[in-house]
């Protein structure tokens, strides 16, 4: 009787290297399989399907976790940009709003100036007659305080801050 073992690799796997038990002859009669070698053939074939399974299994694993984590990279790129993109505009919006402040301040301020000039105004619209005699020039904001305080108490109470 000739016995030949061979690696060959198995069918349906990649290259993993598997018994081939059809190459055990005796010459004439074809095949001899004794009932322990039959069992044995039907578990190594059955341990070598599972174990192309169980390989097939992994690397489909492997690759899904690939995704997963080239996935997981991509969104932390993005949440990256995000953050850098919110950042700037929270920068953007505090250097507006100390704009804003400053402009506020000095809109108070123009206003707050103009306030006398607008009362030194209605003085004069009541009594037209007044620019004439008492010229008032302002040159500095106190001053025109000072002087628009000066017109108030020459003019009648009853005739300020009556609307028109």
């Amino acid at each position: 009787m000739d016995v030949v073992d061979s690696l060959s690799p198995a069918p349906g796997t990649d290259s993993v290297p598997s018994l081939d038990f059809d190459l055990i002859t005796d010459g004439d009669s074809g095949n001899i399989w004794c009932e322990q070698c039959k069992v044995f053939k039907k578990n190594y074939e059955k341990l070598q399907e599972e174990h192309a399974r169980s390989y097939n299994t992994l690397k489909k694993k492997i690759i899904s976790t690939d995704l997963l984590i080239k996935k997981y990279k991509t969104k932390c790129e993005e949440y990256d940009q995000q953050t850098r993109k919110l950042e700037d505009a929270i920068r953007r919006q505090e250097q507006l709003q100390r704009e804003t402040d400053t402009l506020q301040a000095q809109l108070s301020s123009a206003l707050h100036q103009i306030e006398p000039i607008k009362q030194v105004r209605y003085i004069y619209k009541l009594n037209p007659n007044r620019h004439t005699t008492s010229p008032i020039v302002l040159s500095t904001s106190s001053d025109r305080t000072h002087q628009t305080g000066e017109l108030y108490l020459q003019t009648k109470p009853s005739q300020h801050f009556q609307c028109t």
